[in-house]
């Protein structure tokens, strides 16, 4: 049984795009965020125009929504054996390094496919 959700980039822009399949599950389950998702977005609404202050309300909202997780020595270290492991570019492997059986990685990004402690929703 899945108590929260750690959650991906892919995951944020579609809830912030108003996907209702991820409205629905994030918005009645407990989220965590790696602190590295918060660096993808601001990178992704840099790239897609955001206005700066629009962005810091986005990321505001999700660090409010969620509780933030710190890269520690054991995510790092556990992201770069994931990364060649499970053939993932080191910044999903470090983000997949915080899932569990109890706290799913919600995402939509095909390269977590049949990977374990993945809910992937389109």
């Amino acid at each position: 049984m899945t108590h929260c959700f750690v959650v991906d980039t892919y995951a944020w822009l579609e809830y912030l795009g108003g996907n209702v399949s991820y409205k629905q599950l994030m918005d009645e389950t407990p989220l965590k965020t790696p602190i590295i998702v918060l660096a993808e977005l601001s990178r992704v609404f840099r790239r897609r125009g955001v206005k700066e202050a629009d962005a810091q309300r986005m990321i505001e909202n999700i660090s409010g929504r969620s509780v933030i997780l710190p890269l520690d020595s054991v995510h790092a270290v556990g992201g770069g054996a994931l990364a060649e492991n499970e053939k993932l570019a080191l910044v999903d492997a470090i983000i997949y390094s915080y899932a569990s059986n109890d706290e799913k990685l919600l995402t939509g990004d095909e390269h977590f496919r049949g990977k374990k402690n993945v809910l992937l929703v389109k």
